[in-house]
């Protein structure tokens, strides 16, 4: 299984909007989704506040814009290649 880490903002639109792209992809793409406040730590804040939504899946980082059709590259890829 995938495990796809999502950065996030509470009551950000984009970051609500790709949690919401990711559970609609969950049965073509199965995936576990773990998301991150990142206004809970001041590390995470300082490294992805300006930066959000960003979704992380393997090696790779998305940040915004995000769109399905960059979900849907990343996980057609080689699976060696988006597994941890």
């Amino acid at each position: 299984m995938i495990i796809v880490t999502l950065y996030v903002k509470k009551n950000h639109a984009a970051s609500e909007q790709v949690e919401q792209d990711l559970k609609s992809l969950g049965n073509k793409y199965p995936h576990q989704v773990a998301v991150i406040d990142v206004e809970t730590a001041p590390e995470l804040s300082a490294a992805f506040s300006a930066l959000v939504p960003v979704v992380q899946i393997g090696p790779y980082k998305l940040q915004a814009p995000i769109t399905r059709r960059s979900f849907r590259w990343l996980w057609e890829r080689p699976a060696t290649a988006v597994t941890t």
